[in-house]
């Protein structure tokens, strides 16, 4: 059964907060209970300019890329590659940006997003991101997919995102965060199209 994140107060403590400057160790961001899970030795991860991966190739419109936050992910049971990626993220401008994989127990596959800010300073404006990340290994058993974003100077942004069921064995997928948005998905909508100059 899908599992709600807070999102309404995340939408308004970002949109407020953020504008105003709101191996096999732990990454940076996450919280004490983070030392229990097994993070993915080979992974790679990436993260977008300021307006996501497909506007800067000039690959979908505006109103596309705002339609929705979106997650894609696709998995390889020949290589064990597990690939995920998170479009048209709402973050501040200035902050240092990951995407980890972990395999907490044979069943669930979770997926850290991690905003640091820069030395404790943020910028004075919000823009939009994706995120993607590619681990190697990925065993096929897991059947849930836990998905949680950190933002080390906002608390109220922080929490999970989406945690339901997977089925690696189809190879690819897509989760629609727009349904968990309770109701706040026109604010981010225009936010985002305000941002790209929609």
């Amino acid at each position: 059964m899908e599992r709600k994140g807070t999102w309404g107060c995340w939408i308004v403590a970002c949109l407020v907060t953020l504008a105003a400057g709101c191996d096999t160790s732990s990454p940076d961001g996450g919280d004490d209970d983070d030392d229990d899970l097994r993070w993915l030795e080979n992974q790679q991860d990436d993260t977008s300019d300021c307006g996501g991966f497909e506007f800067a190739e000039q690959e979908k419109s505006v109103g596309d890329y705002c339609d929705d936050e979106l997650i894609d992910w696709t998995y390889d049971a020949a290589s064990g590659e597990f690939w995920i990626q998170d479009s048209r993220i709402l973050l501040n401008c200035c902050g240092d940006h990951s995407m980890q994989v972990a395999v907490p127990n044979p069943d669930e596959l979770y997926v850290l997003e991690i905003d640091n800010s820069i030395g404790g300073s943020r910028c004075g404006c919000v823009c939009i991101y994706d995120y993607a990340v590619a681990a190697q290994n990925v065993p096929d058993t897991p059947t849930t997919l836990t998905i949680e974003r950190s933002v080390d100077d906002c608390a109220a942004c922080s929490g999970i995102l989406w945690s339901g069921p997977i089925d690696l064995t189809v190879g690819s997928g897509s989760i629609v965060l727009q349904t968990l948005l309770s109701g706040t998905n026109d604010s981010v909508a225009e936010e985002c199209e305000a941002q790209l100059g929609g």
